[in-house]
């Protein structure tokens, strides 16, 4: 087949799941480690992300009225990092490949919305939560938004990279004026 769909001579398509050839310095040099998106899919990466999330908040808690004021910078850096390994990073990615291409503008620029509304509602919430529950019972409460992101990543057991909708004859929904 000589479509590109990398079953014959030509390139592999560039969302297959089978690349032509080495696509990472892990694949071509032996002995180094690929990121976990590459290597356990982009899936299965924002939910240990989410998971590292919520357990970075939880122990957020104890610590919060304990640290002296000098060291308290360093305890929103674990969180900070675990959120850019997993969920923060893979987000846009999924959203991407997650939509068939005369869609894709649309989906993620829709995507990117709700992500901002969400940091919008968070920065009015959080002092509200803060003031009412005080400083330490709020990491618990703002740990079951992270906890709900690991079980929807769990539940819903769909990778892009891995298994395309559309190649499995999923088609989207053609909408006035495009061609699917």
């Amino acid at each position: 087949m000589a479509d590109g769909q990398g079953d014959g001579p030509g390139p592999a398509h560039p969302l297959s799941a089978e690349p032509a050839g080495p696509t990472s310095n892990a694949e071509q040099e032996p002995g180094r480690a690929e990121p976990d998106g590459r290597r356990i899919g982009l899936r299965l990466s924002s939910a240990a992300g989410f998971a590292r999330v919520f357990v970075a908040l939880v122990a957020m808690r104890p610590a919060f009225e304990k640290v002296p004021t000098a060291m308290a910078f360093l305890l929103p850096v674990p969180f900070i990092l675990c959120h850019s390994a997993g969920p923060g990073a893979n987000g846009k990615s999924i959203a991407a490949l997650s939509y068939s291409s005369d869609v894709r503008a649309l989906g993620t620029g829709v995507t990117g919305m709700v992500g901002s509304f969400g940091s919008v509602v968070g920065l009015y919430v959080f002092p509200q939560i803060k003031d009412s529950l005080g400083p330490t019972d709020t990491f618990l409460v703002l740990s079951v938004v992270p906890l709900i992101g690991l079980i929807t990543y769990l539940l819903i057991r769909w990778d892009p990279p891995k298994g395309h909708l559309w190649r499995r004859g999923f088609r989207a929904p053609s909408w006035p004026g495009t061609s699917v």
